[in-house]
């Protein structure tokens, strides 16, 4: 795999496929309802280096189960997910939110 390089001649990895789908035994796949007060885990694909996400309304976005630690967020965002195994997203809000999601595949 040739890789794209930046102005300093080092390597830009760039995504070969995407995925719509998680990587467990009955994907969830995209886009996904999340109920009031629910938490999701998205189990990352092996070979995934970004996810991206476009919520519908406010979620919060963490590494832990828990979600003890968390980003909230109601815009698009892409995430670094390479030395990530699962992603939880939460609906903090009082009504269902949509979540449209690719996981880019190197």
């Amino acid at each position: 795999m040739e890789l794209t390089q930046d102005k300093y001649n080092m390597p830009i990895p760039t995504g070969r496929s995407i995925a719509t789908a998680d990587a467990t035994a009955t994907p969830i796949k995209s886009p996904v309802t999340i109920g009031a007060g629910n938490t999701i885990a998205l189990k990352k694909p092996n070979n995934a280096a970004e996810l991206q996400l476009k919520p519908s309304n406010t979620i919060q976005v963490s590494e832990k189960s828990d979600m003890s630690q968390y980003y909230e967020t109601d815009e698009s965002m892409v995430l670094g997910v390479s030395g990530t195994e699962n992603i939880y997203l939460k609906n903090p809000g009082s009504s269902d939110v949509v979540v449209s999601f690719l996981f880019v595949l190197l």
